[in-house]
């Protein structure tokens, strides 16, 4: 596996890493939201940590389609 395709690998762990710490933050303020509905403190943060979370998607789903194409483009010459 060449240097490209471990950064990329490196980057899918990162952020599965961030969803995870991102989804354990989300589900606190879920639970103090339960508690406090109009706190619009915790209204932000909810709204913050779900933007966070898509964006942590965003970039997980865009490293392992860059990694699937690079590991496809590999084995296929590698058949040639």
């Amino acid at each position: 596996m060449d240097d490209a395709c471990q950064i990329y690998e490196q980057e899918i762990k990162k952020a599965k890493e961030k969803i995870g710490l991102l989804k354990n933050e989300l589900s606190e303020v879920k639970n103090k939201l339960k508690i406090n509905r109009k706190n619009l403190e915790l209204l932000h943060d909810f709204k913050k940590i779900s933007i966070k979370i898509s964006k942590a998607t965003y970039e997980l789903e865009h490293n392992q389609s860059i990694l699937k194409i690079r590991n496809e483009l590999i084995n296929s010459n590698d058949k040639s």
